[in-house]
């Protein structure tokens, strides 16, 4: 059986509004809203998570300009005297001189096992100072270890990176490899190719290009690389021609390509 349901109490609202309802300025209480409006902290309203806030503008970062670079001071010594201490430290002392003023070297760490020998000439990079010795012959001292310093032996012979990649199998590889070279490495196109190289770069420099001038200059280029053609087992004359015949185009490419004005 069925219970009808009993009808709200008349005088009362309902606990909850219904959506459908429309709400106008009329049913607010003003007096009751702004009741004790002179004890607010107006400063707090800034705090409203609502209202959207300018983000502080970032300093901008001073922009540092680069370091200047400066160079080791490089001091170019010939050795003179090799001697082996073993005290605090195991370390080889040179005793060298440059421009008649006679310095010393200390050499530690890995240094130690570097073969140099007397009457070698080595670079030193890095600064010296003033040597505290009783001798008053030797002005300055520098010590090179592993952290600080460096010493270049014979830095008049130049290798390559490639060539001293074979250096930790033999150490004597770079050079005797740079010294005698495989026959079979020297070609014909090669041994022209570097012949008209020379020569082309003979006419650059002078800034000429007519036929004598040429004929000259190769003349002189091939007595420069007898040791190639004894390789590809070429006479000189047939060396000359083979040149004359691939030059003969440096007149036309001057001609078209080279002039004192664009």
């Amino acid at each position: 059986m069925m219970t009808p349901r009993r009808p709200p109490a008349q005088g009362k609202r309902p606990t909850a509004p219904s959506p459908s309802k429309v709400f106008s300025a009329g049913d607010v209480d003003v007096a009751a809203l702004l009741e004790g409006a002179e004890d607010w902290d107006w400063d707090d309203t800034a705090s409203d998570i609502l209202s959207p806030k300018r983000s502080p503008l970032k300093k901008k970062r001073d922009i540092q300009s680069p370091s200047t670079y400066v160079s080791e001071t490089c001091t170019r010594c010939i050795v003179e005297l090799i001697s082996s201490e073993s005290s605090e430290y195991v370390q080889k002392v040179l005793k060298v001189y440059s421009s008649e003023e006679r310095r010393r070297v200390i050499l530690r760490d890995d240094w130690v096992i570097i073969d140099v020998r007397v009457g070698d000439t080595i670079n030193v990079l890095g600064t010296f100072t003033l040597a505290v010795l009783s001798s008053s012959s030797i002005t300055q001292s520098i010590t090179i270890t592993a952290k600080s310093n460096l010493l270049i032996l014979h830095p008049d012979l130049l290798l390559t990176a490639t060539a001293l990649s074979n250096a930790p199998q033999c150490r004597r590889k770079p050079l005797l490899s740079s010294l005698v070279r495989s026959t079979s490495d020297t070609t014909p196109a090669l041994v022209w190719g570097n012949i008209l190289h020379e020569v082309m770069q003979s006419c650059f420099s002078e800034s000429r290009w007519e036929t004598t001038w040429v004929d000259q200059k190769i003349d002189e280029a091939i007595l420069k690389s007898l040791n190639e053609l004894v390789k590809i087992d070429v006479t000189i004359e047939e060396a000359k021609h083979e040149v004359t015949t691939r030059a003969k185009g440096l007149l036309a490419f001057s001609e078209r390509y080279i002039s004192d004005f664009p």
